[in-house]
């Protein structure tokens, strides 16, 4: 028996437990490895779940998996020297074995000594990267030389490993495989790696697979009797695709020595199918289409970074999207430039754009020369390339950029559509206006690509909405959720068009709901729900589409509370709090995901309040305040997170007034309060901060009677919102019902003395 008695669960009888023999097995030994419970490196969400899976399937179609634990198939969250027992042990099954194939999950790495999969006790010295209590890959491929056909799949480089120990001096380059040092005198050798060698890999969303082994269970289960060459090729076609659309391309590496094993899962007869050859090279032109992603999402990273952004996920889906595809675009055409181009790729992965503004400074001296990929005169796509870098850290200077580059080529609608949008981050309305209603002849015209004129479409309707005209933005969100789908029929993988349709659904449903069509807007919601459902099922490690899932559970809830019906609505909030819980877990630095939560926390708050559980209602503000008040200090300048907070601190304050905790209620009158006033003072012309400070004012009096200190501020707040014109008609009201109140306190405070 192996020196740790690691098992063997066959597909004979799944009770059944095989123990390795020192003669090995003449069949198809597996040994499926998942760390993610790390101890001293970031901890992962996935491997375990992946590895599970994998060695489920393997059992199933025949192979004899190992058992680490003598219960199930695989091993998982081994330490250095449950990994190297079971590395041995598997050495001795893979003995004279027909088939042996090796799977890890978990993070993986280059460091001084060669490749090293990680054990969960592993430690990594941040300015050596020397590991301690690493596993050598090269032990584990030492292992498998006695089985005829070797495979090797490896899901690593997950993330960043040394996130956990805050290795600052590290630079921004990720950490990952070096090149894989494989003899050519190996035979019947097959390597797959989820990623190149110095690229990293996803982890995916919690609960899920990773996209790497997402594709990989999908296309085993698919196509079992798919020679693995083959079924390789399926997976990284896909892997491809998909990241490459969420803007984090990953390009599988695989690697053959000695001729291609002919063995597929199902084991028996293995042949190969007929696309074998089309679909190998279908694979060589995505990978040297999508070679350079990785590089160029880098410097996207270290130019964020360089302007005060960490961490990507810190943006909006929006926002990231349109950064990633923008310096990319112009990284591509940096690297034509030769030399001097390479020089500025390297300078702005270091966060340096000056070498990179020199050569497309140099190109604004040149005549309009037709560029194809920019689709525009070269130096008007010289112009977008400098205003994408500027837009990071100078909106301003961008807007100036966009329109010497509109003023070149006036018709080119994915220019007017970013001089809009920067135009607005910038503060300039009306030209952000203009410029969507140029943009929106243009889609007269029929200008453009299908996506640009629906999101140009969409932002005129934001703005008419913004401006209090529904009517027309209802139209314009007809008209662009009508050009979504026909575009979206006639391009069905663009995923940019489908998200078109469901937020044009959204805002048609918000709208609707807004004039009391109810039935009208929960059809809206649920048209749009269903879109992003379809979504997340095509590509369930994007969280663009888990958030975008979310909104639809939380604007159905809202529409069933305005009817009344609140435990229809009670259990639409729930499923969204569900969604954006298992989102905000894989991504605990994203304040857009952690808001949503947060936000999720909210309505289930209100749905409490609503039934009378005020001490239901004080724990979901509760928790909701100690999910945002980090987010809003993190960004102190984001208005948005400030006055989340001043509203859930008085919302929270009234619930616990309602179950008698006073002095607590008091201690987030006055939170609210604090964050009210600021924000009041910062901008003086924002009415609904200003009101958002009466409301506090308020409560305070009331829940400090007689008040008279707290009703006379109210009232002052109030009288200056009206005299500044910033009052809203519905809420005059109040004027007099405050004066009544100061009056009556007063009189009452006068007799007790």
């Amino acid at each position: 028996m192996s020196k740790s008695a690691i098992g063997l669960l066959g597909a004979v009888c799944c009770a059944v437990l095989f123990i390795a023999s020192p003669a090995g097995a003449a069949g198809r030994v597996a040994l499926v490895i998942g760390n993610q419970a790390y101890e001293n490196l970031t901890p992962l969400a996935n491997p375990g779940r992946d590895a599970g899976r994998l060695a489920e399937l393997l059992a199933a179609n025949g192979f004899e998996v190992m058992s680490c634990d003598g219960e199930r198939a695989g091993c998982f969250d081994l330490d250095r020297s449950a990994m190297t027992d079971a590395i041995e042990d598997f050495g001795f099954a893979a003995r004279d074995a027909e088939v042996a194939l090796f799977f890890y999950a978990g993070h993986g790495m280059q460091t001084g000594d060669g490749n090293v999969i990680a054990p969960v006790n592993m430690e990594l010295a941040c300015d050596m990267l020397a590991a301690r209590r690493g596993t050598m890959l090269d032990d584990v491929l030492n292992e498998m030389a006695g089985a005829r056909e070797k495979i090797v799949i490896l899901d690593a480089c997950r993330n960043d490993p040394l996130k956990a120990q805050r290795c600052a001096t590290r630079g921004a380059r990720p950490l990952s495989f070096g090149s894989f040092a494989v003899p050519d005198s190996v035979s019947r050798f097959l390597l797959l790696s989820s990623t190149q060698n110095g690229q990293v890999a996803q982890d995916g969303l919690p609960g899920g697979h990773s996209p790497f082994a997402e594709s990989l269970i999908q296309w085993m289960e698919q196509a079992p009797q798919a020679r693995f060459g083959e079924l390789f090729d399926r997976v990284s076609k896909q892997v491809i695709k998909e990241t490459a659309a969420a803007n984090f391309t990953q390009v599988p590496e695989m690697l053959i020595r000695g001729g291609a094993p002919e063995a597929c899962l199902g084991g028996g007869d293995c042949a190969a199918s007929a696309e074998a050859i089309a679909l190998r090279a279908e694979v060589e032109a995505l990978e040297a289409e999508n070679a350079r992603n990785q590089d160029y999402e880098e410097i996207v990273v270290a130019l964020l970074r360089n302007a005060g952004y960490d961490d990507p996920q810190t943006l909006s889906d929006g926002e990231r999207r349109r950064v990633f595809a923008e310096i990319m675009a112009a990284s591509r055409a940096l690297a034509e430039r030769g030399a001097e181009g390479e020089a500025a790729l390297a300078a702005l992965r270091e966060g340096d754009d000056s070498g990179a503004e020199a050569i497309f400074r140099r190109d604004l001296a040149d005549g309009p020369v037709a560029d194809p990929e920019a689709g525009s005169p070269q130096p008007a796509a010289s112009l977008l390339h400098l205003a994408a870098i500027a837009r990071l850290t100078d909106t301003g200077r961008a807007v100036e950029l966009y329109q010497q580059a509109v003023a070149i080529d006036p018709d080119n609608l994915e220019t007017l559509i970013a001089l809009a949008e920067t135009s607005l981050a910038a503060g300039k309305r009306e030209q952000a206006r203009q410029a969507y209603e140029r943009a929106a002849v243009l889609v007269e015209q029929d200008r453009g690509t299908a996506e640009q004129q629906v999101w140009a479409t969409e932002g005129l309707a934001d703005m008419e909405w913004a401006d209090g005209r529904s009517l027309t933005a209802l139209e314009l969100y007809l008209k662009a959720n009508a050009a979504a789908r026909r575009g979206s029929a006639q391009e069905p993988d663009n995923t940019g068009l489908k998200r078109g349709i469901l937020v044009t659904r959204y805002n048609i449903g918000h709208l609707k709901m807004d004039s009391g069509d109810i039935d009208g807007a929960l059809e809206a919601f649920r048209d749009g729900l269903a879109v992003a459902e379809a979504l997340a099922a095509e590509h369930p490690f994007d969280p663009r589409w888990a958030f975008d899932i979310g909104r639809g559970h939380e604007r159905i809830g809202r529409a069933l509370q305005r009817r009344g019906d609140l435990d229809a609505a009670l259990a639409e909030y729930e499923k969204k709090h569900a969604v954006m819980t298992r989102v905000a877990a894989a991504f605990p630095d994203h304040p857009v995901w952690q808001r949503d939560l947060a936000l999720a926390d909210e309505f289930l708050g209100d749905i409490a309040t609503a039934k009378g559980d005020h001490a239901g209602a004080a724990r979901h503000y509760r928790a909701s305040l100690q999910r945002m008040i980090p987010v809003r200090d993190a960004n102190p300048g984001h208005t948005g997170h400030q006055r989340f907070t001043a509203v859930t601190h008085l919302a929270l304050g009234d619930a616990l007034y309602k179950t008698g905790a006073v002095a607590e209620a008091v201690e987030n009158y006055r939170a609210g309060m604090a964050v009210s006033r600021k924000l009041a003072a910062t901008d003086p012309g924002n009415a609904q901060w200003r009101w958002d400070l009466f409301r506090a004012h308020q409560r305070l009096a009331s829940s400090q009677p007689p008040g008279a200190e707290w009703h006379a501020k109210a009232l002052q707040t109030i009288e200056r919102l009206e005299a500044d014109g910033l009052l809203a008609e519905h809420n005059r009201k109040w004027i007099g019902i405050t004066r009544q109140r100061l009056e009556e306190t007063r009189e009452a405070e006068s007799g007790s003395r």
